[in-house]
């Protein structure tokens, strides 16, 4: 064995068969250790490739610097989280963890902004607990929860499930200057065994009025049909005039998507979410919490990095906490908590309704009130 230093670099390598330095021992001290422990058929493999070369050849120490000056990822640390604790589906005989009260949608949602969200998506159910878009139910969740967070929350409104457009439109018109955003669902999609569908002309009307009063309209997709949609009768028609567009995938419940493993989630995802850019290029993306994929899901988007920017999360859309499991989501807040931990387990954190904001064009200005 041949040791040269190079006494300006501080390095070191050798030449001869050995082609590696090892600290302390030299091979010739301890091969003979772990020749005694090979087999015949060992030995004569060995001896078989004597005169290999290993690939390793000097200097030694290695050059650090590739390493240390690798390009950091472009990833924004705040992620936002959204939460939906009830929508128009869901029911109790599904998971009896849910309520219907606005008393329990309301405590769910401060719960979930404590334990870190800055949005709130909101639905409402009577007194009897049916879906309803009366605006006095809205106002028993929504104005507690401005009154104590401000604009320390945004509020997401849902203008779905009128007869008319003028029912469907009522929840916006009655919380202008306080919802800042309202998802609007495109084409026609099964929940289900039932087939909802709602017309060019809605879609288009619905994110014309929802502009007009100053609430950016989320692109909801159930398939990716939908993106075509959505370009064909909102992007290049010029209808949908905010930028960046803000897109929410919706997908993993029964009969609209099949997500049935963790390789059919991570090729959806990356499906869509490029078709999506093909379109729009400078998108903003979130993704829901849906069907049985529950912290997967959320957990693969907040790694999934730009265009996705946040999630929506709660019992909404998901009854699972797991996808290889049947436990159900037991309350909300809880979901969030240990959704935070995942993200911080990430190096990332929630972001704030103002960081939220900026991601999807809002200004705040508006909203400091």
């Amino acid at each position: 064995m041949i040791l040269e230093a190079n006494k300006n670099k501080g390095e070191m390598k050798m030449t001869g068969k050995e082609g590696m330095l090892m600290g302390g021992r030299s091979p010739d001290q301890w091969l003979p250790e772990i020749r005694a422990k090979m087999s015949p058929a060992e030995k004569k493999l060995i001896y078989k490739w004597k005169d290999i070369k290993e690939m390793y050849i000097a200097p030694w120490p290695f050059d650090p610097t590739p390493i240390v000056k690798e390009p950091k990822w472009k990833v924004d640390e705040p992620f936002a989280i959204k939460i939906a604790p009830i929508g128009d589906y869901m029911m109790k005989s599904m998971n009896p963890n849910l309520e219907y009260s606005t008393e329990w949608v309301r405590d769910q949602m401060m719960g979930a902004l404590e334990a870190g969200a800055c949005a709130i998506h909101v639905h409402v159910r009577d007194a009897n607990g049916i879906p309803t878009l009366d605006p006095m139910y809205y106002h028993r969740v929504i104005d507690p929860i401005k009154a104590k967070y401000g604009k320390d929350v945004l509020v997401d409104g849902c203008p779905e499930g009128g007869t008319t457009f003028e029912e469907s439109m009522a929840p916006l018109i009655d919380f202008k200057g306080v919802a800042e955003t309202a998802p609007i669902t495109l084409a026609a999609v099964w929940w289900s065994n039932t087939l909802m569908g709602i017309s060019k002309e809605a879609v288009q009307a619905h994110v014309e009025f929802m502009q007009a009063i100053n609430q950016k309209p989320e692109l909801c997709l159930h398939d990716a049909g939908s993106v075509d949609q959505a370009r064909d009768w909102l992007i290049d028609t010029g209808i949908y005039k905010f930028r960046p567009v803000l897109w929410r995938i919706c997908t993993g419940e029964p009969h609209m998507s099949t997500i049935h493993s963790p390789k059919a989630m991570f090729e959806w995802y990356n499906f869509i979410i490029n078709r999506i850019l093909e379109v729009e290029p400078d998108s903003v993306v979130e993704i829901s919490q849906c069907g049985h994929g529950g912290l997967w899901q959320l957990a693969y988007a907040a790694m999934y990095g730009p265009p996705v920017i946040g999630v929506r999360m709660g019992t909404e859309d998901s009854m699972f906490m797991y996808p290889h499991k049947d436990e159900l989501v037991a309350d909300n807040p809880g979901l969030v908590r240990q959704f935070v931990t995942i993200l911080k387990a990430i190096g990332r954190r929630p972001a704030t309704a103002s960081e939220f904001r900026k991601a999807i064009g809002k200004p705040l200005e508006i909203y400091d009130k």
